[in-house]
């Protein structure tokens, strides 16, 4: 079989020609080679896919999640709380994120509990008893107790709350706590209607003062507190 060099450039990709006029290379799926003094021609071996063990699978997913959530945390704007965490140690901001939320993810990416998601840092104290109850506008009122301050708190400590969907929706919402804070030991709100569907809860406190140093964040499904019918 006789072969003549093509003058299409995209057909003469790594091919040459030795001194003995024999053709070799690689057009397109297909290998021009010698052998015996004849040019012979077949096809390229596809390339072989070594298969990913499942737990790397399942960690790479977890961590393709987290860096979702890093992204609605920061859209939420508490990334700074992550940064101010993270000062003076290896980890940055993100990676410290990440390693405090990564055991909360299941292996196919999905939050597998939200009691160990963490959206914010501990930076300073939760108060004591924090509890949610039902309210009869169908709201929920949220209190604490505040007979004693903890080291590294104040009374104007601004209450935060944030609802998040479901567990493959990472979005951070915030709700209006009416400008509660630490003095006050409790505050009463609501889900808008475009959030009727998010009931789980995240309540955490943020220093007034400095705006970047945050309590952790504790959980409350809201599904859980059932309210009464009232005639």
């Amino acid at each position: 079989m006789n072969f003549t060099p093509s003058t299409n450039k995209k057909n003469m990709t790594n091919t040459s020609i030795s001194k003995t006029h024999y053709l070799t290379g690689i057009i397109g799926d297909h290998v021009l080679y010698t052998r015996n003094g004849r040019t012979r021609l077949r096809q390229r071996p596809s390339p072989s896919l070594k298969p990913v063990a499942p737990g790397v699978a399942a960690q790479r997913e977890r961590m393709a999640s987290v860096a979702i959530f890093y992204r609605c945390a920061r859209d939420a704007g508490l990334f700074p709380f992550w940064q101010r965490a993270s000062a003076g140690s290896p980890m940055n901001g993100y990676t410290l994120l990440t390693r405090e939320n990564l055991p909360a993810f299941e292996a196919d990416g999905t939050i597998r509990d939200f009691d160990k998601l963490q959206p914010t840092p501990d930076l300073m104290p939760l108060p004591d008893h924090l509890g949610i109850t039902p309210s009869a506008d169908g709201g929920w009122t949220i209190r604490w107790d505040v007979s004693e301050w903890l080291p590294g708190t104040a009374a104007d400590d601004r209450l935060c709350l944030l609802v998040m969907r479901d567990e493959s929706t990472f979005a951070l919402k915030p709700l209006d706590t009416g400008g509660a804070c630490r003095a006050d030991g409790e505050a009463h709100f609501t889900l808008p209607d475009e959030l009727t569907d998010f009931k789980h809860l995240f309540a955490y406190f943020a220093c007034s003062r400095t705006g970047a140093t945050s309590s952790k964040s504790k959980y409350f499904d809201l599904n859980s507190f059932k309210h009464e019918t009232f005639f």
